[in-house]
């Protein structure tokens, strides 16, 4: 509990309370491997990860696995927008789904409770279940009086909470800041199976977040994963700084994290 307390000082964006724990079939599935790899050292990420090219070596800690992983094919055009549209998300064969939010579930800022959607989407592709799905939901800090979480201010409070209490206590599996295009992200792995990218737009501020954990925490819980705001479009993502932890795989590109987190 008190890991969850001390990521949560520097996790200032706007986060989703779990609902009380349920297992899907797919969980279960998840839960397992992660259990497995708690066991045997350092943690993949979960879908969207890729291998480190080459056997290269990460840190100064062990080789890292180089099984390959099919990417999605999906490609940005040269004149593309910023962002993926609802109409480009589907004719890259996402299907989206309204669902209801209202569970009695809050959303929690820096300084408390704060007003939560009450719909949201589902994005999903194959099977009839919703465990194969994404959650999708509005960037709500675009609505404060204070505006959204920058990158300097991110990656600042996550210094602070390292240095004041340690990477073992912060639980930092992997902690990372990149660039893709225009764009930059501060990447974290650590905590209770918390797995978190954050987007960042050209003027620095926060325009999307993509979660994953180990049950289905997300969208009245229907997922194991979330997207909230807008889904970047960049393909090449080039590591600038490991902050802590260890390097477990290499990182995917917003639209093929979302590909597969919904195959």
């Amino acid at each position: 509990m008190w890991k969850t307390l001390i990521i949560a000082r520097w996790l200032s964006a706007p986060m989703l309370r779990p609902r009380a724990l349920t297992l899907s079939g797919a969980a279960v599935r998840t839960a397992l491997a992660l259990l497995v790899v708690l066991l045997l050292g350092c943690s993949r990420v979960p879908g969207p990860a890729h291998p480190a090219p080459n056997g290269e070596r990460t840190d100064h800690r062990e080789t890292v696995d180089t099984t390959p992983v099919e990417p999605t094919g999906i490609e940005v055009p040269p004149n593309a927008t910023r962002y993926w549209s609802d109409a480009q998300l589907t004719e890259a064969g996402i299907t989206i789904r309204p669902i209801s939010l209202d569970d009695g579930q809050q959303l929690f800022g820096p300084n408390g409770p704060i007003p939560r959607p009450t719909t949201g989407d589902l994005l999903c592709r194959t099977g009839p279940h919703d465990d194969g799905c994404m959650c999708r939901l509005p960037l709500s800090c675009e609505n404060e009086p204070e505006g959204c979480m920058t990158f300097e201010r991110n990656v600042a409070i996550f210094r602070d909470a390292l240095a004041q209490y340690g990477e073992e206590r912060v639980h930092c599996e992997w902690a990372e800041t990149g660039r893709c295009g225009e764009f930059r992200y501060f990447y974290f792995q650590g905590g209770i199976h918390h797995y978190e990218m954050r987007w960042f737009g050209p003027d620095g501020t926060l325009v999307g977040i993509r979660n994953w954990t180990d049950h289905t925490a997300y969208c009245a819980g229907s997922t194991l994963s979330q997207w909230v705001g807008q889904v970047p479009r960049c393909t090449e993502l080039v590591r600038d700084e490991l902050i802590c932890g260890e390097v477990c795989g290499e990182l995917a590109a917003p639209i093929d994290e979302v590909m597969n987190y919904t195959r």
